[in-house]
């Protein structure tokens, strides 16, 4: 009986491996089209002019497109009008061998500005049916800030110092919402937790400057630190620096060099 009973489940379990199959085979049998999530992102650089160029992937996948077919892509906003404000090819050819694509779209309004964030609707639409549209993931909200002027200048950087010959890694993150940024390693030596402020100004001059600021190392020796210096639009700046000791006397000088990782 118990060899009986092995012998019924082991049938059971092949029955229910075909019928597993069968199911899975009649999905893979299909073509599918889908954006790879639902919403996606994007920042455009400060420094791109008009029109901007964004772009929204999507992919296929499945073997049963014998031939070339045609996916439509629809785009649409309740702020900006199409064709006129933005604008992308809508038809997409298909072919057996296409597993990824993306559409590109062009938009030139005076109705971007910088720090703001925007979105676009796309959806997926298949015009012969020959490939399936995925029920989840035919649409997808497309997301995208224009960077501000100050956000530009944030992130991680390599500093050469004149003083020293040294080169070190520094981070400029932004705190308020103001033209000041923050070095977080100043001087390679900083008391944890230190930062010191550097002013971006948007002017003729792309001037950049160090306010007389209190500033202690990690010795927890006080210094006041000021400077001046001038930001090009390429990842790159650079900035003389003083640092006062509490008696008034100037211990430390130098320029500081900044680039962009």
């Amino acid at each position: 009986m118990k060899y009986i009973t092995v012998i019924v489940i082991a049938i059971l379990a092949f029955l229910y491996s075909c019928n597993e199959n069968e199911f899975i085979n009649s999905h893979i049998d299909k073509t599918y089209a889908e954006f790879p999530t639902n919403t996606y992102s994007q920042t455009i650089s400060y420094t791109e002019q008009s029109p901007y160029s964004l772009s929204i992937p999507y992919q296929i996948f499945g073997n049963s497109l014998a031939k070339n077919d045609t996916l439509i892509v629809r785009i649409t906003s309740n702020y900006f009008t199409k064709n006129s404000e933005y604008w992308y090819d809508s038809v997409r050819i298909i072919t057996p061998q296409t597993i990824f694509d993306t559409v590109r779209i062009s938009i030139k309004s005076n109705k971007i500005w910088e720090g703001g964030t925007f979105s676009l609707q796309c959806t997926l639409v298949s015009k012969n049916k020959l490939i399936t549209v995925s029920k989840n993931a035919h649409s997808c909200t497309l997301y995208f800030t224009r960077e501000s002027f100050i956000n530009y200048f944030t992130g991680a950087y390599s500093c050469f110092e004149t003083s020293t010959n040294a080169t070190y890694n520094v981070s400029f993150i932004r705190i308020n919402n103001d033209s000041t940024l923050y070095n977080t390693n100043f001087w390679d030596f900083p008391l944890t937790g230190q930062q010191l402020p550097y002013v971006f100004r948007k002017d003729a001059e792309q001037s950049i400057e160090i306010p007389e600021s209190e500033w202690t190392d990690k010795l927890g020796k006080k210094y006041t630190v000021s400077g001046t210096g001038t930001y090009t639009l390429n990842g790159t700046f650079q900035v003389s620096f003083e640092m006062e000791n509490e008696q008034g006397i100037v211990e430390h000088s130098g320029k500081h060099y900044f680039t962009k990782k």
